[in-house]
């Protein structure tokens, strides 16, 4: 039976909805939405998402929760997690997460129904991603609902897109919805995230419209695929030398990149050593200052190379690879 239908057997006269699975796009019914429904999507992993391991939402939680484990603070791992998020944007490439989802966007185009994107990405990376969800053909600007206080959203509202950053999307939603010169009677809210579905119910509560959650998860095997050592490495090497090397590539390098350290970056000059065998790392001490650099040699493009990794003694004494 189609998600949509089957939901309404959970349906009660206020806000509150059970969290139901969402698989793919196709398994929508159309027919249960309409020009009185307001369709909510989520960006990462919900429209698009990224096609490496780096820059994607599963990495940052990677880096927030090794970051806490080498003992910094939540808030500190998260600012971390956000900062690196949004470094990566402008390098990786994104695909939709399913082709069906520009067909289900278009047919809410057609229809007229009231339907917007709703991300907790920051303003500060705005441009990046509305170069990004181009790729779905789509503008989300024609279907975002007509608000009655055009400036309640001004620092949130880009082009039919809302960047939440810090304010949790159900605070920003029932926003929206109360400033909207027409009050929709059903709510479609499709996240990959389960703690965003909960913030939109609970700020969504009691309110007199249907409630549709869909925990949305085309996206799961993908996610499920996460290499922390094949993104560290990728990592690595965009943070030292500006280069993004594909999950293929980073996987044909593993075992061959003995360390990789943190870069400093000051008025050192590393020496210009000879190349060593491959998988082993020369160490270049430099004696009048308290920085060492690591030359790594590697194979990329079939073409032998080497990278100078430093590191700044007295900061941060020594680290393994992939540890930023």
């Amino acid at each position: 039976m189609k998600t949509l239908l089957f939901l309404s057997l959970f349906m009660i006269s206020h806000a509150w909805a059970k969290v139901s699975e969402l698989k793919s796009y196709s398994d929508i019914d159309l027919t249960s939405i309409n020009s009185n429904t307001l369709v909510v999507f989520d960006i990462d992993n919900t429209l698009i998402r990224q096609d490496q391991m780096i820059g994607t939402h599963q990495w940052g939680d990677y880096m927030k929760a090794r970051a806490i484990k080498k003992g910094m603070t939540p808030e500190a791992a998260g600012q971390l997690q956000h900062k690196a998020f949004a470094e990566l944007q402008s390098s990786v490439s994104v695909v939709p997460v399913e082709e069906s989802a520009k067909t289900l966007l278009q047919y809410l185009q057609v229809q007229n129904i009231p339907h917007f994107a709703l991300t907790a990405r920051p303003a500060v990376i705005m441009n990046i991603t509305l170069e990004q969800i181009e790729i779905l053909n789509h503008d989300f600007s024609k279907g975002f609902p007509e608000q009655i206080d055009t400036q309640i959203l001004e620092s949130y509202l880009h082009e039919g897109v809302i960047f939440s950053g810090e304010t949790p999307k159900g605070e920003l939603l029932k926003k929206i919805i109360a400033n909207s010169k027409i009050k929709p009677n059903k709510i479609v809210f499709i996240d990959d995230r389960k703690y965003n579905l909960d913030s939109v119910e609970t700020s969504l509560e009691g309110m007199p419209f249907e409630l549709v959650s869909l925990r949305y998860g085309a996206a799961d095997p993908i996610v499920a695929t996460f290499n922390s050592q094949i993104a560290d490495l990728e990592y690595s090497f965009f943070k030292v030398d500006g280069i993004l090397i594909s999950d293929t590539e980073a996987a044909s390098l593993i075992g061959h990149v003995d360390r990789v350290v943190r870069k400093q970056f000051n008025n050192y000059t590393a020496h210009q050593g000879p190349l060593l065998k491959q998988g082993e790392c020369a160490n270049l001490n430099e004696p009048k200052v308290e920085v060492v650099t690591y030359r790594c040699e590697y194979i990329y493009d079939g073409i032998p190379s080497w990278i100078d990794f430093s590191y700044d003694v007295a900061a941060n004494g020594e680290i393994t690879f992939g540890d930023w």
